[in-house]
């Protein structure tokens, strides 16, 4: 090949990605980047290209995945000998990928792909750089799409990699593999090749191998379309985001234990909306988006269809999806899968007493009323309760729910707690935290659910009044 049609095809590319990173403001020319290259012709491709075409300060790290021995090594080598000569800040990081694999009971994949953002993240902070700069091309969009598709996902997935997401930008996207090689070679950049890549075992690498080059053979123009359908898809997801972000903030309670979907007003979604919502409230619960697919979705969709009003589900990541009436409850259960702890304190309360503790997370206020009967009729606030010690006929007692307990509810009589708060629609995983006021087996007060109005009337002018006063001052 001549050399000025060398020179002209390199500046024809780069011009494309010069108009590409302007187009999305991806960073400044004053701007100090961290470019992760792991010796492969995209990453070595993106180097080369931001040490010509970025003025500002250009920072290199290579993670060394302790996964593929010399080969690795090698990488390694070359990322770390093309800076040298170029006069490149780099990094080489290696991390025993198998072993944080091993210990935290997850794929290869995965336990790499946290190694990277953690180590990406710490040098982004050490040598203060704006951006962190990645080589994906429109190659690697078109598998994420297909990969995607085929798994099962929305418009959301669909929308594949974005040019700019958070601190991360992606030059390349504009641009097929074969583009990024050509400029390699026209430069006589060295790269490596991972064998790896060509192991269809990996459902990636069957897509880049074998299902793509059917798609191309068919269409030469097949990666173009899926690269233009991901980017109409990212413009309506876009839209759809606003207003799903609106009903959220309406509908959704962040609480100590979770996220809580009001069903009154979900219901009145449309089919789309309700799916895009409990999308959300899984990876939110969860904490990831990684293997939230369609399918856990329509679980819980099709769950809420049904004359069900209790239920639970269980979702990736440790997320629980629970029904409770008019309430649908995502929540992350611990490690060991255990419920909230149960409120087992037991605090006994007298005239005298104790007046002020903290019991089983709860500031408890204890006040002596004297002439109770002139200065007050009833507590004034949800967590208050007055009590006229002359009717309690055990120990006046704090404590967790217990078997046997009851309640006398004026006009109604006795009732068995459990049934009560089943009636009460209080969800059974949280019946066993809460607190309650009890003379004996009888329930007198559940804070914020119930309490008893005969235990505060006056008998004789001579009963000892106490208004005792609860907060919570600890998470359940």
């Amino acid at each position: 090949m001549k050399e000025d049609s060398i020179s002209l095809d390199v500046q024809a590319f780069e011009k494309s990605v010069d108009d590409f990173v302007n187009t999305h403001q991806m960073f400044k020319a004053s701007d100090g980047l961290l470019v992760g290259v792991s010796g492969g012709a995209d990453s070595m491709g993106l180097l080369t290209y931001l040490k010509r075409r970025h003025s500002g300060r250009v920072v290199v790290v290579h993670v060394h995945h302790g996964i593929r021995g010399e080969a690795a090594d090698a990488d390694a080598a070359l990322v770390r000998d093309f800076c040298e000569r170029e006069g490149i800040v780099c990094q080489i990081v290696k991390v025993d990928v198998p072993r944080e694999a091993a210990q935290k009971k997850i794929s290869l994949e995965l336990a790499g792909r946290q190694a990277r953002r953690r180590i990406f993240e710490k040098l982004m902070t050490a040598y203060h750089c704006s951006r962190l700069v990645l080589a994906h091309h429109m190659n690697d969009q078109a598998e994420t799409v297909m990969m995607r598709l085929i798994r099962g996902t929305g418009v959301a997935g669909a929308a594949g990699i974005q040019p700019v997401s958070g601190i991360v930008a992606r030059p390349f996207l504009c641009v097929k593999k074969e583009a990024i090689t050509s400029y390699c070679e026209a430069l006589h950049i060295a790269f490596r090749t991972d064998a790896t890549n060509f192991d269809t075992r990996f459902t990636r690498n069957s897509i880049r191998q074998e299902i793509l080059p059917q798609m191309t053979a068919i269409n030469p123009r097949a990666v173009d379309h899926l690269a233009d359908f991901a980017q109409m898809a990212a413009d309506y997801q876009s839209e759809i985001e606003f207003w799903r972000t609106r009903l959220t903030d309406q509908w959704v309670t962040a609480k100590a234990h979770g996220l809580i979907l009001d069903l009154s007003a979900f219901q009145t979604a449309s089919a789309l909306m309700q799916r895009l919502i409990v999308q959300d409230c899984l990876i939110k619960a969860g904490k990831t988006m990684i293997d939230v697919e369609r399918r856990h979705v329509d679980a819980v969709i099709r769950l809420l269809a049904t004359d069900k009003t209790t239920w639970d589900l269980d979702m990736p990541h440790r997320v629980r999806v629970s029904r409770r009436y008019k309430e649908l409850i995502f929540e992350r259960l611990r490690e060991s899968g255990e419920k909230a702890p149960r409120f087992s304190e037991r605090f006994v309360i007298v005239p005298g007493g104790k007046v002020r503790a903290v019991v089983g997370g709860y500031r408890i206020t204890v006040l002596k009323i004297e002439n109770f009967q002139k200065k007050y009729k009833k507590a004034h606030l949800i967590n208050e309760f007055f009590v006229n010690y002359g009717r309690i006929r055990h120990d006046l007692m704090l404590r967790g729910r217990e078997p046997g307990d009851t309640l006398k509810i004026q006009g109604v009589g006795h009732r068995k707690l459990k049934k009560f708060l089943i009636d009460r629609k209080v969800d059974k995983n949280r019946r066993a935290s809460l607190p309650y006021l009890a003379d004996g087996s009888r329930i007198l007060w559940i804070p914020g659910i119930w309490r008893d109005t005969e235990i505060g009337t006056v008998q004789d002018q001579n009963d000892i009044g106490l208004l005792i006063r609860l907060e919570k001052i600890v998470d359940e």
